[in-house]
């Protein structure tokens, strides 16, 4: 089915309606504990952020050393920020390569359908 968002006849709720015209559900009638609220569609991310979220999805963890090797960039942690702001459950581990320096890993969690 294909939906789309407008508003319900003659008030200021919003309503998803299908391709016909016919009022699939009333936002209004939802309450709030039952709204789920989704992250932003990656289109809206800038787009180094959404070629590192591929790549967390592809490859499930990046540091900022693999950043700056991969992507050119030395300023991964302020992007995983922008990309939890967005919605994106991205856990850091601080991690110790051999000679004892500490650096952080960022993997992706990903949901699991219930």
């Amino acid at each position: 089915m294909v939906a789309f968002e407008g508003w319900t006849e003659g008030t200021d709720n919003p309503a998803v309606y299908a391709a016909t015209g016919e009022l699939v559900f009333n936002i209004a009638e939802i309450a709030p504990d039952e709204m789920v609220h989704l992250p932003k569609a990656p289109s809206s991310l800038h787009p180094f952020e959404r070629t590192i979220l591929k790549h967390l999805q592809a490859r499930k963890s990046i540091s900022p050393m693999e950043a700056l090797t991969s992507y050119g960039t030395a300023r991964l942690a302020p992007k995983i920020l922008n990309l939890r702001k967005a919605g994106f459950e991205i856990v850091t581990k601080i991690m110790s390569d051999h000679p004892g320096h500490r650096y952080a890993r960022y993997t992706l969690v990903e949901k699991v359908a219930t």
